[in-house]
């Protein structure tokens, strides 16, 4: 079977390895590029980390850009995020279920948790705002 792997140049290399390892023809042809911008809000806060009780990563492509992160209190969104943060020394918590919905099912993040915490969500641009509204209705400062 011939397949058309649009995964992001840096990010293609692990399906397209997969799929040629069971016979199939892979043509890679990345349609998005992963950039990161400067005013991104969670970018902007880098420098202030340390005044942050928790740090949320909701995609591995932000960990790059997290490389001088010293914080105790992290959560990735799932176990390929979690793994991206330990290749650079960062040790995570993950939920149960992959998803927004999974994190705020947390012990970590429930209100008692986290009310009147100081909270930075490091994502992908336009993420869903599920979890910023919902940590903020539960007290946390993000």
């Amino acid at each position: 079977m011939n397949i058309l792997n649009t995964r992001p140049k840096q990010q293609a290399s692990t399906l397209t390895n997969a799929l040629n390892a069971l016979g199939h023809v892979v043509e890679e042809l990345p349609v998005i590029d992963i950039i990161h911008t400067p005013e991104s809000p969670s970018l902007q806060a880098l420098p202030a980390l340390d005044t942050f009780d928790l740090c949320i990563v909701t995609s591995a492509n932000a960990v790059p850009q997290l490389k001088d992160l010293s914080h105790s209190h992290v959560v990735a969104i799932g176990p390929g995020t979690a793994q991206t943060l330990e290749s650079i020394g960062i040790d995570a918590l993950i939920p149960a279920q992959f998803s927004s919905e999974g994190l705020l099912a947390m012990p970590e993040l429930a209100e008692a948790c986290i009310k009147q915490k100081n909270v930075v969500i490091f994502s992908g641009e336009n993420p869903k705002m599920q979890l910023t509204d919902t940590l903020k209705l539960r007290g946390a400062h993000v």
